[in-house]
């Protein structure tokens, strides 16, 4: 190799080895953060813990969450470099069912990296009452919960029927209609049914199923409420500022139209059964 080759090979090792000395952040950094302090019972809250300066953290210990329905939605890492400076971080994130209304706060997680424990800080949170509900209300959507029966006898078949009621598009719905296994045993009741009904004058599409349920033995019970999760799609044809003269063209059924997604998180009322 001639001497042009050996000096340039040895201008970028000095160049690497200068990168690697002074690039990579030794100070660790863990944090919590929420999309949303103040919500409601139909809300969600997304709460991210991120790990800055490195990619070799633990998953994430968190405190108890009595009062939240917790679902892990996933961990992304991420690098950059600015100025010859390599900048690493990992995500874990997770998506928060409120249970019941109030104040709480979000005690700190726990996050072991490199053999050593890093604590979040603390978060308030405030849970509201739903905004709107039942069919007294032109409301996008709500659900309603009934039993054929609640004073069965034992081994009696109770009707256990869920309706959405909604006026909105829908996707990705997840259903829970959760019941105490030591008082109930379930059968299904074939596939749920779909139909639309006019309510004060407004019409909804509605999606109804319906489950079996067979007390094994006496008492009084209650059926928590069932809880639906999903994202409302609103459409829109209307005009926006700025369109190009081509938009009418595009917002044709056939190439789709504009539309804003609303997640949505719906509970029915509690059922006592005697």
């Amino acid at each position: 190799m001639g001497r042009a080759g050996g000096s340039l090979l040895a201008g970028m090792a000095i160049f690497l080895l200068a990168w690697t000395g002074t690039g990579w952040a030794t100070d660790i950094q863990v944090t919590a953060t929420v999309d949303k302090t103040t919500l409601s019972l139909e809300d969600s809250i997304q709460l991210s813990i991120t790990v800055r300066g490195s990619q070799s953290a633990e998953t994430p210990e968190l405190p108890p969450l009595p009062d939240f329905r917790v679902i892990s939605t996933g961990t992304s890492s991420s690098t950059q470099i600015i100025n010859a400076d390599i900048q690493v971080s990992l995500t874990f994130s997770y998506q928060l069912l409120p249970l019941k209304e109030g104040q709480f706060t979000l005690r700190p997680a726990r996050v072991v990296v490199d053999g050593k424990t890093y604590s979040t800080e603390p978060i308030p949170l405030t849970v509201a009452a739903p905004r709107n509900t039942g069919r007294a209300r032109n409301v996008e959507a709500f659900v309603e919960t009934y039993v054929s029966n609640a004073k069965p006898f034992v081994n009696e078949q109770v009707v256990y029927t869920f309706k959405l009621y909604r006026k909105a598009d829908a996707q990705n719905l997840n259903l829970d209609m959760p019941y105490d296994q030591q008082y109930f045993r379930k059968m299904d009741l074939g596939k749920s049914k779909r139909y639309t009904q006019v309510i004060n004058g407004v019409e909804y599409e509605i999606h109804e199923l319906s489950v079996a349920l067979f007390p094994i033995k006496p008492g009084r019970v209650e059926l928590p409420p069932a809880l639906l999760e999903m994202d409302l799609l609103y459409r829109s044809r209307q005009g926006f500022p700025g369109r190009s003269p081509f938009d009418p063209f595009f917002d044709d059924p056939f190439f789709g139209s504009r539309s804003k997604i609303e997640h949505k998180v719906l509970r029915s009322k509690p059922i006592s059964l005697e």
